[in-house]
């Protein structure tokens, strides 16, 4: 051994006499057990976010089957909303052809001018 092998290794003897073998021993048990540790640890904690995620997926599913269900009632609306306004077109054309078919009316008798009813 070189001279400065010899005299790290004195020097490490004499931390390891004079602090004790409890810290050294500490030391060696983190990086032992310290990896094991912070894998426990980071599983718990991906566990809670999946937890949260899968939560997440199951809510959006029921928003989207409650907007396929507003949609199915809008389009049933719709549909309700168009009888309805041909209904109404068609009755609105035939007092349109009543009106402009209308014999009784002295109005439509005498044509163009109210002044000549009274006449």
């Amino acid at each position: 051994m070189t001279p400065e092998t010899l005299v790290a290794v004195r020097a490490v003897a004499t931390i390891v006499s004079t602090l004790g073998t409890l810290p050294i021993g500490t030391l060696i048990v983190l990086a032992v057990m310290g990896p094991w540790f912070a894998a426990i640890v980071l599983v718990l904690v991906q566990g809670r976010r999946f937890d949260a995620v899968v939560q997440m997926y199951k809510d959006n599913v029921a928003l989207v089957e409650e907007a396929q269900a507003q949609n199915h009632r809008f389009e049933k609306l719709a549909k309700d909303q168009h009888g309805t306004i041909v209904y109404n077109t068609e009755i609105m054309t035939e007092v349109r052809d009543k009106a402009d078919n209308n014999l009784f009316c002295p109005w439509n008798r005498r044509g163009i001018n109210p002044r000549d009813i009274e006449s």
